[in-house]
Parts: structure tokens; C-alpha cells; sequence
């Protein structure tokens, strides 16, 4: 497992104490403004800023600003809508994780779609309290101007990529890369999702997670993914025990979890990076389930994310398999 390819110095890692730090502020100034049920919009917006400070969606800049806060605002209204039953809500978030996938993997490789789905996620897992969503509405909307601004502050100059929203629309593809990854991921998302629902878990965003952070545009990364994050949520979780239950003291959690979070700024490899996230997760899965019920969620909804991603990327390896012997046989 590597770390960041940066040589660590003084400064960097000052920057990272800097960053962190600005990042501890901003998030909590966001739940503040909008209340501690939109927390995760701000996280969303932090991790927004700093992903489209280094790079476009792939668009023309000026209209790249405003898809930001089109599609920011949709998934705050389609998630909302999508909890008033679970078979209405597997519809729209079939079709909405679809759409805005589609839209803004222009490059693939880029994952400038982390931020939107990652807002979609943790908005479909949170449901707003009745009476609160136009806060909710408001927290995301003014959330996609702060990331829309950035960007075009970042990027006004380069204008790299000229090309319009509506050439991507008349491009559509049914067999191309790009749209059988968003097909993958709305069926992933939408299924997880849907079970997450069925079965009323609390935590059942996990799964979720799981699914969106699995899935990959070719099968073999998928493979890859599931076993460095298998092997890194146990790990993770005996981590947590070692550190939280038996060497730290609870009065020390916060700053024990401060300084993980530091750290975590220098890590670069995904099954590493995996380890902190089920630290952080079982940290505050804790503050509402005993150690042992949280862990074994963790674990139990990473599997289900593990069956249903696999399972989508498989079909689909074999449905593309089958298509070339039928064109080898009509050859």
C-alpha cells in the first residue's frame, strides 16, 4: 500500500494541517447555517471544491457552472420526492442516477461524477424531517453555486473543452463505455437503495456507499475494489477496537479522530484509504449502536453492496461476452 507519491516536507505538511483544518471549519459553519440535518451537503461541497479546483466536467466552463447547480438542485428535489414509498423512490433513482451520471462523465476517467453522486447518496440515506425541505432544497442549492463558482474561477482562463451540453446529447451511445457504466451504477444504486429501505436499517446508506464506490467502468477493477475494501473493512474494524476501545481513553475519541483524519490527507491507495473510512464510520456508528452491532452492520452492508456489484458488472461481462460470439458467428 502507498501513500501519496509527495515528498512529505514542512510545508506540505503544514498545507495539509491548513486544509484539514479549513475543512473541519467550513463543514461544521454549513450544518450551523442549515442545521445538522444538511452536514453532509457541506461535505459534499468541500469535496466538490477541492476535486473541480484540479479539474472540468468537460464542458464549456460557462455552461459547466450552471450544470452544476441544475443537477445539484435536481438530486435535492428527486431524492426528496423518492421517499415517499420505495417502489416510487426505485423509479427516480433509477432514472435520476442514470441522467446525472450520463451527463457529467464526459471523461470517465476524470470521476468528476464522484461529487454528484456522492450528494445523491447521502441525500437518499438521510431523509429530511417534515417542515425542513426547502432548508434542505436551499443548503444544496447554495452549495452548487459555491462549487460552480470555484470551478469557473479555476477554470474561466483555460477553456479548455468547448464542447456544449447539447453535443453530448446528440451523442448518445448505447454502446459506449459511458453509458453502460451509468446503467451499471443507477441499477446499483437503485437496487441497494430499494434493500436498504426494505430491510429499515438505520445505517442502510452503507450499502449505498458500497455500491458506488465499487463499481467500475471495466470488471476487473470491480474485482480489485471489492477485495482491497473487504480486506480493509476488517481491518479497519479491528483497528477501531484496538485504538477506541482498549488504548484510547473515550475522553481522547475527538482527537484521536482528528489526527486519523490528518493523516488521512496523505493517503493516496484506495484499500488504505478504505481502512480510515470504517474507523471514521464505526466512530460515529458508535454514538448510536454498541461497538458489536456496528461492526457487524458495517461488514453485513458491505457484503450486500459486494453481491449487488459484482453481480451488475458480471451480467454485464457475460450479456457483452455473448454479443461478440453471436457477431463472430454471423461473421
Amino acid at each position: 500500500m502507498k501513500t501519496d507519491s509527495k515528498k512529505i516536507t514542512i510545508k506540505l505538511l503544514l498545507e495539509k494541517l491548513v486544509l484539514i483544518a479549513g475543512i473541519i471549519i467550513f463543514v461544521n459553519g454549513y450544518g450551523s447555517i442549515f442545521g445538522k440535518q444538511n452536514l453532509l451537503v457541506g461535505v459534499v461541497v468541500v469535496t466538490a471544491t477541492l476535486m473541480f479546483m484540479q479539474i472540468n466536467i468537460g464542458y464549456d466552463v460557462n455552461q459547466s457552472v450552471f450544470l452544476i447547480i441544475g443537477l445539484f438542485s435536481y438530486i435535492g428535489v428527486a431524492t426528496s420526492i423518492s421517499h415517499i414509498n420505495p417502489m416510487l423512490g426505485l423509479f427516480i433513482n433509477l432514472i435520476s442516477v442514470f441522467g446525472v451520471l450520463y451527463i457529467v462523465t464526459e471523461d470517465i476517467r476524470s470521476k468528476a461524477y464522484l461529487p454528484f453522486m456522492l450528494l445523491y447518496v447521502f441525500m437518499e440515506g438521510n431523509p429530511i424531517a417534515s417542515g425542513d425541505e426547502i432548508k434542505r432544497i436551499l443548503s444544496i442549492l447554495i452549495g452548487g453555486v459555491l462549487v460552480g463558482t470555484v470551478l469557473y474561477l479555476f477554470h474561466r482562463k483555460k477553456n479548455y473543452n468547448t464542447k456544449s451540453i447539447l453535443d453530448m446529447l446528440k451523442e448518445i451511445d448505447v454502446r459506449s463505455e459511458r453509458f453502460k457504466f451509468s446503467l451499471k451504477m443507477a441499477i446499483g444504486i437503485g437496487l441497494a437503495v430499494f434493500i436498504g429501505k426494505l430491510i429499515g436499517a438505520q445505517k442502510g446508506m452503507w450499502i449505498s456507499i458500497a455500491v458506488m464506490s465499487l463499481t467500475q467502468p471495466e470488471h476487473e477493477q470491480t474485482q480489485e475494489r471489492i477485495k482491497k475494501r473487504l480486506i480493509a473493512t476488517i481491518i479497519g474494524s479491528i483497528t477501531f477496537i484496538i485504538l477506541f476501545k482498549i488504548l484510547i481513553p473515550s475522553q481522547y475519541t475527538i482527537i484521536a479522530t482528528l489526527v486519523l483524519g490528518y493523516i488521512y490527507t496523505f493517503v493516496n491507495e484506495y484499500g488504505l484509504q478504505m481502512v480510515f473510512v470504517t474507523i471514521n464510520a464505526l466512530t460515529t456508528a458508535v454514538l448510536l449502536f454498541n461497538v458489536q452491532l456496528s461492526i457487524t452492520m458495517r461488514i453485513n452492508f458491505l457484503i450486500i453492496g459486494i453481491c449487488i456489484a459484482y453481480l451488475i458488472s458480471k451480467m454485464e461481462t457475460i450479456i457483452c461476452q455473448i454479443k461478440e460470439d453471436n457477431e463472430v458467428l454471423e461473421i
